[in-house]
């Protein structure tokens, strides 16, 4: 009984050994388990970073003017068109004046008479043929008229309205023959030559803003497009019900898309660090202890042994990272790192990997994004077989 069940054991572990021997061995069982890896590369390189606070603002023109008559009269003349372009001092209308002028030449009379009798007093008064109050009765008077002709030349070039400085002259609001007085709007000026972006910035950053700091505007005309300024005036105090100050900032020789009343987007920049080592941003690994990235070492037999070098952070652009190691000298310009998965890869110090060039970050470069695992993308032959597999077999 007992030699019966060895040989029925026997039969049975032949049977398994001769079956495993005809299955097909699994390749991965062949695999070397510490075989180098494909990996995604780039370099360390020293970039100009920026601090950004993006804000809403609005434009401004740099003059605007309601131009309104000084004086009360009837309208004689329009002498623009509307959206002309004018010159200081051009006359843009021009109100009734012939009263005005009548009284000037009334009165330019009586101060003639008035300088003849004052001169008349002065040479008999040294006769003392008449007493010193006539002369001095006849000087006042005589002011008195000098002062009414200044005033009335002033109110005849009050009757010209003119344009207060270079600039574009809006809708027209009256017409010729209108009864006009100060509280009627003429039309308007504008100075488009520059303009001004105006916007609030919260307290928090209000110790960064500096007179001649730069800004990058966006607006739905310019397509994207950014315009650059410069901040001129920053607010002495923080308003109490916004927390927040006002700032101001010219935009010279502005493209012909902007105009003031329009919204935009305000793009404050805060800092510049010249020249940092910067990564993308995919290659940073994230852990309790903090950010690392993924160095190279030198190249053997067309491999790379790996480490991992810790770093701090500093500023973030769009998919890139300012950088600096821990132990200085430990991470240089053009030293090759881990570009991307170092969080999805089993990867450990010392192990050798084979670097492949980084894909194009189709945010910067407008390529198309690869799609598919990451083993795909670095072993595109894998990929090309699948698709063949999944093809069904043409018919003869």
């Amino acid at each position: 009984m007992f030699t019966k069940s060895i040989s029925t054991l026997a039969l049975a572990s032949a049977i398994v050994l001769t079956s495993c021997s005809d299955k097909e061995k699994d390749p991965a069982a062949e695999a070397m388990p510490n075989a180098p890896r494909k990996v995604e590369t780039t370099t360390v390189s020293r970039t100009d970073m920026r601090s950004i606070l993006s804000l809403v603002g609005s434009i401004e023109a740099n003059e605007i003017a309601d131009i309104r008559a000084e004086i009360s009269g009837n309208l004689e003349s329009i002498n623009f068109k509307e959206g002309d372009q004018v010159k200081a001092g051009q006359v843009l209308a021009k109100v009734d004046d012939r009263e005005i002028v009548a009284q000037l030449e009334e009165t330019e009379a009586q101060l003639k008479l008035a300088k003849q009798t004052r001169d008349r007093y002065q040479r008999l008064i040294a006769t003392k043929s008449i007493p010193q109050a006539d002369l001095d009765e006849a000087e006042s008077q005589l002011s008195t008229l000098q002062a009414t002709v200044q005033r009335l030349r002033v109110r005849l070039s009050k009757t010209s309205i003119k344009a207060p400085f270079d600039g574009t002259v809006g809708a027209r609001n009256v017409s010729p023959g209108d009864y006009i007085d100060p509280s009627k709007s003429i039309t308007t000026v504008v100075d488009t030559s520059k303009l001004k972006i105006s916007f609030q910035v919260p307290e928090r950053y209000y110790g960064q803003l500096r007179v001649g700091g730069d800004i990058d505007i966006r607006t739905s005309t310019t397509n994207g497009s950014k315009t650059k300024g410069s901040v001129y005036f920053i607010s002495s105090v923080v308003e109490r019900a916004t927390r927040s100050a006002q700032v101001k900032a010219w935009i010279e020789n502005p493209p012909k898309t902007l105009y003031p009343g329009m919204f935009t987007n305000v793009d404050l920049i805060l800092e510049v660090r010249e020249k940092t080592l910067t990564v993308p941003e995919q290659a940073l690994l994230a852990s309790a202890r903090g950010d690392s990235v993924i160095v190279l070492g030198p190249s053997e037999g067309g491999s790379n042994p790996i480490s991992i070098v810790p770093v701090k952070t500093g500023l973030r652009e769009i998919g890139t990272v300012e950088i600096e190691p821990v132990k200085p000298g430990s991470i240089k310009e053009g030293t090759e790192i881990v570009a991307a998965g170092v969080g999805g890869l089993p990867l450990f110090p010392g192990m050798r990997v084979i670097p492949v060039p980084m894909r194009p970050d189709p945010i910067r470069t407008g390529s198309t994004l690869q799609t598919g695992s990451y083993d795909e993308i670095l072993n595109p032959d894998k990929k090309g077989k699948k698709a063949e597999q999944a093809q069904p077999e043409s018919k003869q």
